[in-house]
């Protein structure tokens, strides 16, 4: 689920909420630009691309009942993904890696990332809480 979304150099800040009801806030101030996380007193924050498009998904990997952030940040360069785990004001990063893909599918137990042709480039597996990169190969 889409929980927020930001245009180039936005100048307003975007808000949205989780499912837990924290408000998650995204936007540029004096050109720096952000991704927060409001818990009671407690401000969590991240810097992102200013020159880029970013958008934030709530997704629960595993089907454990606990719900991932996937943070997408598509800037000039190429597009970056990021899946931070968060509880109670409390987030540690579980993956952060470049696409360098034409698509991206995220699924219960994976993310898989494939090229203009196709084929797939990338695979990570969720398996316990972790994410496992798998490679793929070539049965040729």
């Amino acid at each position: 689920m889409q929980i927020l979304r930001v245009t180039e150099e936005q100048e307003t800040e975007s808000i949205g909420k989780l499912t837990t009801g924290e408000t998650v806030r995204a936007g540029c101030y004096d050109g720096d630009c952000y991704f927060r996380i409001d818990y009671k007193d407690r401000i969590i924050q991240t810097a992102i691309d200013p020159s880029s498009l970013f958008e934030a998904y709530e997704f629960d990997f595993g089907g454990d009942g606990d719900k991932e952030l996937i943070l997408i940040e598509y800037s000039e360069y190429s597009p970056n993904i990021m899946v931070v785990s968060y509880s109670k004001g409390n987030s540690s990063l579980m993956l952060h890696d470049e696409i360098s893909s034409n698509k991206t599918l995220i699924r219960q137990n994976y993310i898989e990332c494939f090229d203009e042709t196709g084929l797939p480039t990338n695979v990570w597996h969720y398996y316990k809480g972790v994410f496992w990169e798998m490679v793929p190969v070539s049965t040729h």
